[in-house]
């Protein structure tokens, strides 16, 4: 319930006005759906896999600056948080198990930021660019129980 109520807050704080010149400051974030497929769970001798419906959650804090009211370079800093869950029958024990991949990122986006009619009351805006991302945490679960895959995600 406390994720739901965070993200309809973070919602509202990213409604603002992109029309203007100048500084400008934000708020961001939102839900997001992730999927984190790879061919060797696919290819693995495990049945009944599945892949199952994984949200996840991204904030940030943006700056930029505009040099009209629909063109400007903009960045900020992203915190995201995602994953993937995944469903298997143990074909020796016949029980159902459910995996948790888990990783957080921060993440430094530099977007080109333009946007149309700035006087409209509904506009279209788009922002591209690349993004730098610094891996903060991974972890693996297997029915709620940490698993140390020996992996160091700092390195």
């Amino acid at each position: 319930m406390r994720k739901i109520l965070l993200l309809i807050s973070l919602f509202f704080l990213a409604l603002s006005s992109q029309a203007q010149r100048g500084f400008v400051l934000g708020v961001q974030g939102g839900g997001q759906g992730c999927w984190m497929i790879n061919r060797s769970d696919m290819d693995a001798a495990i049945t009944d896999y599945k892949y199952l419906l994984t949200g996840g959650y991204g904030g940030m804090f943006k700056f930029g600056y505009n040099w009209w009211p629909n063109f400007g370079l903009h960045s900020g800093i992203v915190y995201s948080s995602q994953g993937q869950r995944n469903s298997f029958v143990d074909s020796t024990t016949g029980m159902t198990h459910i995996d948790r991949r888990s990783i957080s990122y921060i993440k430094i986006p530099v977007l080109l930021h333009i946007s149309s009619a700035p006087d409209a009351p509904v506009a279209v805006v788009i922002e591209a660019g690349p993004q730098f991302s610094l891996l903060q945490t991974a972890g693996f679960t297997r029915d709620k129980a940490d698993i140390d895959v020996g992996i160091d995600p700092k390195l």
